[in-house]
């Protein structure tokens, strides 16, 4: 398993760059897979305005299926053109924040004061 993640993760860096940690490369390798599978196609939501029913209450209801789909998150994403490896940068860097931190809180790290 640790010869197909490697080979995986070294589509995404260069050697030079190559984290040491195999933790942070799986977690870099899983976040990035799901990020290249995710289904991108848009649907159509659809709010049926009841008898009775307000136009506040409707909208409300069309508001919250949007943010439920995540469309307007996608709209903020493709708002602008990100390079691949600016995408690449920033998912490594999340990557090693969250080992970090994780270090952090197990106690196998410390904290330096200065």
């Amino acid at each position: 398993m640790s010869l197909i993640i490697r080979k995986k993760f070294n589509l995404f860096l260069s050697k030079d760059k190559q984290v040491k940690n195999l933790n942070i490369r799986k977690n870099y390798i899983s976040f990035a897979e799901r990020l290249k599978t995710q289904n991108l196609k848009a649907n159509m939501i659809i709010v049926k305005v009841e008898e009775g029913e307000t136009i506040d209450r409707a909208l409300k209801r069309f508001k919250r299926r949007i943010e439920k789909a995540g469309i307007m998150r996608e709209v903020r994403e493709r708002q602008f053109y990100r390079k691949p490896s600016e995408i690449r940068k920033e998912i490594l860097a999340k990557a090693i924040y969250r080992n970090r931190m994780r270090l952090l809180r197990e106690g196998r790290l410390k904290v330096k004061k200065k």
